[in-house]
């Protein structure tokens, strides 16, 4: 006998779970919405180059981390690790660069690491990208708006706001010299990994893990001394706009984000209850990316969330909703095993789900007795049932039961339609399942 199971580090999201990602990504969407982002789909393979162009090749995601394979042409093709190339990629080919868009997207992504808590080869991420708008309100807007999910969540008061300015490209080719001189001074104490990175690009070293060279990391030259002086009044008026919004935050000069493309704001939103894997939510501006791809310089700048490792903040603060589930409202009843009642109960359901679209209504076919069908029912806190036999049948009609008012009562379709509108506040539209 075969055994197949899912791959290391791509999880599946089970039925009870899949309601929880719900209700998150609900929250995260009505927050969205407010900020007129719009979603956008773009699909989960692309052309290997898009990445290799555009994310920097002493990235961890290009030398070690890529989901690569060639298809049945020979094409090279990738499992998306990001999803702000294949946005730029998508509005390149609609030509859409010429135009304010705020756009959010939410899927899987595909990293070859070692799985670890709260990170896997296969994660989702919610993310948001906005172009065309320069100046750093948009900055803030995207700062304030992440502010505003983690407090949806309740977990706010569990993260800090870190931030830095990488300044213009030219200021980032000033500093990038000065760190190389500065980090070749410890050229023995780093490993051949690090050694590559230093000669490709220095900056990379800055968000290092490896914990032996903490004192040469934390001892670097600031970028904020070095950063031009238009990139200096932009990062000014942001944390001014943090100050007046009550958005506390933290300047850290040595955060520079793991892809090559970033300029001027850089953010991480991040938590200590988690351990190492400490970073929620990570953007910033990217305004030359697009420049990689032949197009002129466009101001731009998104973040993404990792839902895996918001699921776990939330889990490891009790703020993880329980029990959720999504609760029927009537449970309707078929006793009769003719195949005559049964077709006649499915064609009722069907007009029944027409009259009261809202309606959650589980139904049964005889596959148990009756009597375990109202057992069934209060287990799951269900009051109405809807009972369809040969009875109701002859008659034309359909027996309502109150399981909590303990009665019972035979009648029309019209009046039904108006009993069960009563019941449930049909009219004032107040489902809520969650």
């Amino acid at each position: 006998m075969i055994t197949i199971k899912s791959l290391k580090g791509m999880n599946d999201i089970l039925p009870k779970k899949s309601v929880i990602w719900q209700y998150i990504e609900n929250k995260i969407k009505m927050i969205l919405y407010q900020h007129l982002y719009l979603e956008i789909r773009t699909p989960i393979i692309e052309q290997t180059n898009l990445f290799t162009i555009s994310l920097g090749q002493t990235t961890d995601i290009i030398k070690k981390e890529m989901y690569t394979f060639k298809d049945k042409k020979q094409k090279q093709l990738t499992l998306r690790p990001e999803n702000t190339t294949s946005i730029i990629r998508s509005i390149l080919e609609n030509h859409m660069t010429n135009q304010t868009q705020k756009v959010w997207y939410v899927g899987p992504m595909f990293r070859y690491e070692n799985p670890q808590n709260g990170r896997f080869r296969q994660f989702h991420q919610f993310g948001v990208e906005s172009f065309n708008k320069h100046g750093p309100e948009m900055d803030s807007e995207i700062i304030i708006m992440t502010n505003r999910i983690f407090k949806a969540l309740g977990v706010q008061k569990y993260l800090h706001l870190e931030i830095n300015s990488l300044g213009s490209k030219t200021s980032r080719r000033l500093y990038t010299n000065i760190l190389f001189k500065y980090l070749k001074k410890f050229k023995n104490y780093l490993d051949s990994n690090l050694i590559y990175k230093m000669y490709k690009n220095p900056l990379r070293l800055l968000d290092t893990k490896v914990k032996n060279i903490t004192y040469i990391v934390t001892h670097t030259p600031n970028i904020l001394d070095y950063i031009d002086q238009k990139s200096i009044k932009h990062f000014e008026y942001l944390k001014k706009i943090l100050n007046y919004t009550n958005i506390k935050y933290k300047i850290n000069k040595n955060l520079v984000r793991g892809l090559d493309y970033y300029s001027r704001t850089v953010f991480e939103w991040k938590t200590k209850a988690l351990g190492s894997q400490n970073t929620i939510c990570a953007g910033g501006r990217y305004d030359y990316l697009l420049k990689f791809f032949n197009c002129k310089k466009t101001p731009a700048i998104g973040c993404a969330i990792g839902l895996e490792r918001t699921i776990l903040l939330l889990k490891t603060t009790n703020k993880l909703p329980t029990n959720m589930k999504i609760k029927s409202h009537v449970c309707f009843i078929t006793i009769s095993n003719k195949k005559t009642i049964i077709i006649k109960s499915i064609k009722l359901l069907e007009f029944l789900r027409n009259e009261l679209p809202n309606l959650i209504i589980q139904n049964t076919f005889c596959d148990t007795s009756f009597k375990k069908n109202i057992y069934k029912a209060k287990k799951n806190n269900i009051n109405i049932l809807l009972i369809y036999g040969e009875n109701e049948v002859q008659k034309n009609k359909v027996s309502i039961k109150d399981l909590y008012k303990k009665t019972q009562n035979l009648l029309a379709l019209k009046p039904l339609i108006n009993t069960l509108k009563s019941i449930f506040y049909y009219e004032s539209n107040y489902y809520n399942n969650w």
